[in-house]
């Protein structure tokens, strides 16, 4: 009578079982590898908007500083360097003062004032150089050029650098 009892039940047999669970795991596994390939693309994206965001801003804010200055202390004609020392008409700025801080930020430090960061902790400044490409004696001329890219932390193995060049005369 037992007998007759598992003959007339349904279920599934343990290769059965086996089919399932390795087409399940197929499945679980292929959306896991989609996900991450959408998520590198995702953070790929991030780290290209946030370098080529902050670089045309650093090139602008530069630039304007260089057209209203009164004059170029530092690199003196012919010369170049890794900051930039501009004589201002404002008291409370001047001097303005581009450089690098040991974490590879750039800042500004007009006057006496607290030295202010112009792009923030996700991305690092590398080659930065200001050439004077003025005449001795002229109003001042300002070649410079930079890179930009991205801090690099556990998560973001990829790297992403990108250069930026300017040109600003006094007015």
């Amino acid at each position: 009578m037992n007998k007759i009892l598992f003959k007339n039940k349904k279920g599934f047999t343990l290769v059965e079982m086996l089919i399932y669970i390795a087409i399940f795991s197929i499945f679980i596994i292929t959306i896991n590898v989609f996900f991450n390939m959408i998520s590198s693309y995702r953070e790929r994206g991030e780290i290209i908007m946030e370098v080529n965001n902050q670089g045309p801003s650093v090139v602008r804010f530069i630039t304007r500083s260089i057209r209203n200055a009164k004059s170029i202390n530092t690199p003196i004609s012919g010369t170049s360097g890794d900051s930039l020392v501009l004589e201002t008409y404002d008291p409370l700025t001047n001097p303005t003062v581009f450089s690098i801080t040991e974490n590879g930020v750039l800042q500004v430090k007009e006057g006496t004032g607290e030295s202010e960061f112009l792009i923030n902790d996700k991305v690092i400044i590398e080659n930065l150089v200001f050439k004077n490409i003025g005449s001795v004696g002229g109003d001042g001329a300002i070649e410079f050029s930079f890179r930009l890219k991205n801090r690099s932390s556990i998560r973001k193995t990829e790297f992403f650098s990108s250069d930026f060049y300017g040109t600003a005369s006094i007015r």
